[in-house]
């Protein structure tokens, strides 16, 4: 039989409310023991359009985007997704949700789930 991996799962936002130009970053979530495995479920209302991104830290205190990072989402609109991506090793780490049109709000609802 295989091994088996535990997946933990973590609400990032319920209808959360970004505005026009604004961004809104998760709580901190450690993921120093995950595999490297890691997916977004989102849902986005509203007339905006966002991106969403990862920010790694390795101390806890200071978080950045990876250099060779790529968005987890970009150009989203109003619906639903679901995206896998694989930040570098790092010991914690956030997601980050910004208004990417200028003129209008978004309302986000997401999951992250870490194995």
């Amino acid at each position: 039989m295989g091994e088996t991996y535990i997946v933990g799962t973590f609400r990032v936002w319920d209808e959360s409310e970004i505005t026009a130009s604004a961004s809104l970053t998760s709580s901190v979530v450690s993921v120093n023991a995950s595999r490297g495995y890691f997916s977004l479920q989102y849902t986005v209302t509203g007339t905006g359009t966002c991106k969403f991104e990862y920010l790694c830290s390795n101390d806890g205190t200071t978080y950045a985007e990876p250099t060779d990072a790529t968005d987890i989402a970009s150009g989203v609109t109003a619906g639903s997704g679901f995206v896998g991506f694989r930040p570098p090793p790092c010991k914690y780490l956030k997601v980050k949700c910004t208004e990417t049109g200028g003129a209008n709000a978004v309302t986000v609802t997401a999951t992250l789930a870490v194995q």
